[in-house]
């Protein structure tokens, strides 16, 4: 009896025998084609291994079943829990928890410096990573105020009178319309042209009323002196409460910590 001659050659398929075809054996017989094509990829399989020594599989290399866990890990490669931390963090790394521990203690390893009352901003050209700035509060200056205006009052520092004088200009006299004369009854007194009678006979004959025209209608001018001179001081009402305002944007406070080594 013959073995079939194999190949280390990896086969893409497996020939199939179709229903009601003829079989027939020998080298390049149908059913003989099938049974090589699987020596073949057997035999590729075996060299693959043989290569590798069987290394991935040996017992020392296998996590499951070696008594060192920590030398089979080395022996495949597998980074440790420290190493694969201090990957994620290396200098210059943020760590940010609600735990205020510091993450020395925490990870096990490096130097860290807290990071206190500071908000976290996205870098750029004008503000660069590793600057800092701002002010929690802020006392406003002149030039920041908004335009306003404020109330003011005056004292009475000054009080005081002016006099005046009038000049004498427009000095004149009226006439009267009366005269001594006999009324048409007989009795003396003293009357006007239409006969009214503006005074008395007997004992009121020398206090006569007159009547006087309303000629020489006039006015006067008036030069008011200038003393009194003073000044006032003037109050001007302050407002507010010279305490700076609060300049924090919403905020969620955590403890910050950077690696510095």
């Amino acid at each position: 009896m013959a073995f079939i001659a194999e190949n280390a050659v990896w086969e893409e398929g497996v020939r199939e025998v179709g229903i009601g075809e003829s079989v027939s054996g020998g080298v390049q017989g149908t059913v003989n084609r099938s049974l090589t094509h699987l020596a073949n990829r057997t035999l590729y399989l075996k060299r693959r291994l043989d290569e590798l020594d069987g290394a991935a599989l040996k017992k020392s290399a296998n996590l499951s079943d070696v008594d060192d866990a920590e030398q089979s890990r080395t022996n495949i490669g597998v980074p440790t829990k420290l190493e694969i931390l201090q990957a994620i963090y290396p200098v210059g790394k943020l760590y940010v928890s609600e735990d205020p521990v510091s993450p020395a203690v925490v990870l096990g390893f490096g130097t860290w410096t807290r990071i206190e009352s500071r908000t976290l901003m996205g870098a750029s050209d004008v503000y660069p990573a590793g600057s800092s700035g701002g002010e929690a509060e802020h006392m406003l200056t002149a030039a920041e105020m908004p335009s306003h205006a404020h109330n003011a009052t005056t004292t009475q520092n000054g009080l005081h009178t002016h006099s005046a004088s009038i000049g004498n200009s427009g000095e004149h006299h009226h006439g009267s319309g009366v005269g001594w004369d006999r009324f048409p009854n007989g009795s003396y007194g003293c009357y006007d042209g239409a006969y009214n009678h503006v005074g008395f006979d007997g004992g009121d004959t020398n206090n006569p009323i007159w009547k006087t025209s309303t000629n020489g209608s006039h006015s006067h001018s008036a030069n008011i002196h200038a003393a009194g001179a003073h000044a006032h001081t003037v109050n001007v009402a302050s407002a507010g409460g010279n305490a700076p305002h609060n300049n924090l944007p919403p905020y969620y406070a955590v403890y910050i910590w950077r690696r510095t080594a």
